[in-house]
């Protein structure tokens, strides 16, 4: 009868298991918006390129002074709290953009500082803690050595959702380009609504259980964990998810004005969209079936570096929308690659038995978003004095440049980042 309740036990966590991986990757937050993202801003909320470029800063600016107090914040009071807590807030910031439509006073420009600051916060106090708890979850059900490839299928089924709301927000935004918004935020509150019925929260941490024990107690536990993760080995890892990730969307925020110098409809953006999000889905089951977590790290790197070093080239010798486009599907084919790799290393390396997970990966999405907000407000101003082109080889080869450092470090650690 026991040995039936622990077995009935064990399923009903497999499933929650499931259910938790299935939900947080389906419900992908701004999947309709990204391929009429430029449009919505400029022409929708009526702002200026530079308007648009500097809003992301400023979200990004606030992300990167909070990631560390947030990330310190979830760890000791609960990841899954502050999960919860920060998607709601992103959700408050993102419904409040849209009065901005409506709104005609001097007051705009505040509102506008003041949902950024919002949106930044929410994304700060939420970033970090997902990971972590999936993992968690993962340990719970003995799944931990498949994690990996349990990341890859995760981020192959985004990679399919978004590519058929790109398809979608295409045409749906024909007839109203506030539509994708709002589909967007009814994914969020999906999103919000299985991270609280399906993610556990685990067992309390020891910073957790020495919380009654007062601030002090909590300060020398804090630094005690800390001495045990290698930081330096951080910073190759966060330029990579602000630069080469960042410097993916920046180009493809540029490619949108040339699409339609082109004469390209509308619905068709979607279309592009959505056959980056195909080759990344398909790239990533790829990946998950020949068991990415067996192939060396190194050799992932160095295929990535390589690759994206031809589509660069490409980029170089024949400047056009063809060439941008095939520089997009590669940088996609790379992310989803990595995407899996850098969350495996930040969890198996850095901080598998740690408390302070969540401020690991805050230490990372803080060297990320300080970069993000850098080349968001570089490309903002280069749109002044460089044309479309110039600027997606600027971000091309800044893009091939973070791979190289990322190539090389983990080259450096080899024997640490060893399967």
């Amino acid at each position: 009868m026991e040995y039936g309740q622990q077995g009935q036990a064990q399923r009903s966590e497999l499933r929650k298991f499931y259910l938790a991986v299935f939900g947080t990757f389906f419900f992908v937050q701004e999947a309709f918006i990204g391929a009429i993202m430029v449009a919505f801003y400029t022409q929708y909320l009526g702002f200026s390129f530079a308007q648009m470029t500097g809003f992301f800063s400023i979200i990004l600016m606030t992300r990167t002074v909070a990631e560390l107090p947030c990330g310190v914040i979830a760890d000791v009071l609960g990841r899954k709290k502050a999960l919860i807590a920060g998607e709601l807030l992103a959700l408050a910031a993102m419904c409040s953009l849209l009065y901005l439509a409506h709104e005609k006073t001097t007051s705009v420009s505040m509102l506008t500082l003041g949902i950024g600051v919002v949106w930044g916060f929410g994304g700060a106090l939420s970033s970090g803690n997902l990971m972590p708890l999936l993992h968690d979850m993962a340990l719970e059900v003995g799944f931990d050595k498949k994690f990996q490839r349990i990341l890859s299928y995760g981020h192959s089924l985004s990679s399919g959702v978004i590519f058929f709301a790109a398809i979608a927000s295409g045409y749906i935004a024909e007839q109203s380009l506030v539509l994708p918004v709002l589909f967007d935020l009814a994914f969020s509150l999906l999103f919000i609504l299985v991270c609280a019925l399906y993610i556990t929260s685990g067992k309390p941490s020891s910073m957790q259980a020495t919380l009654p024990k007062g601030l002090s107690s909590v300060a020398r536990n804090f630094i005690c964990e800390l001495q045990q993760v290698d930081l330096l080995m951080l910073i190759p890892l966060g330029l990579i998810s602000g630069i080469f990730f960042g410097s993916e969307r920046a180009v493809f925020n540029f490619l949108q004005p040339q699409l339609t110098g082109y004469g390209v409809a509308t619905h068709l953006w979607g279309w592009v969209s959505s056959g980056l999000f195909l080759v990344a889905a398909v790239v990533g089951i790829i990946a998950a079936r020949l068991k990415v977590e067996s192939i060396s790290k190194m050799y992932i790197a160095l295929f990535s570096l390589l690759l994206l070093v031809l589509s660069l080239v490409f980029l170089l010798v024949i400047p056009n929308v063809i060439s941008v486009v095939a520089f997009l599907a590669v940088s996609a084919a790379i992310g989803i690659l990595i995407g899996p790799l850098i969350t495996t290393v930040l969890l198996e390396r850095q901080a598998k038995s740690s408390s302070i997970k969540t401020t690991i990966f805050s230490v990372y999405s803080f060297i990320g978003a300080g970069c993000s907000a850098a080349l968001q407000t570089v490309t903002g101003l280069a749109a002044t004095g460089m044309n479309n082109h110039q600027i997606i080889i600027m971000c091309a080869t800044l893009s091939a440049i973070v791979l190289l450092i990322f190539f090389l470090h983990i080259t450096k650690y080899t024997d640490k980042y060893a399967n």
